[in-house]
């Protein structure tokens, strides 16, 4: 059972408490990815934007986007994914 709450608590840590990563950069800088399934890269994007701003609103703050990389869809399921860089600021 130690383990258990162990492992989950770490997981808490790494993914920030929510449904996504975010990589903590250089100057404040963070960056997250997300993929939608359908609709392309407009409905990832704002999955990204809406991840950053759930993100920054943790700590009472607004993202503020830096740029969007849009990654190639690979596999089967030809998923749209795209990469959005962002500081929070109040």
């Amino acid at each position: 059972m130690g383990r258990l709450v162990a492992l989950t608590t770490t997981l808490l840590l790494v993914t920030g408490c929510g449904h996504f990563a975010v990589e903590d950069l250089p100057a404040g800088h963070h960056a997250l990815t997300a993929t939608a399934k359908s609709g392309g890269y407009a409905v990832s994007r704002a999955q990204a934007r809406d991840d950053a701003g759930e993100y920054c609103e943790r700590s009472h703050q607004q993202a503020v986007i830096d740029s969007f990389e849009d990654l190639p869809a690979a596999g089967l399921d030809a998923a749209h994914t795209s990469r959005i860089y962002f500081s929070c600021s109040p």
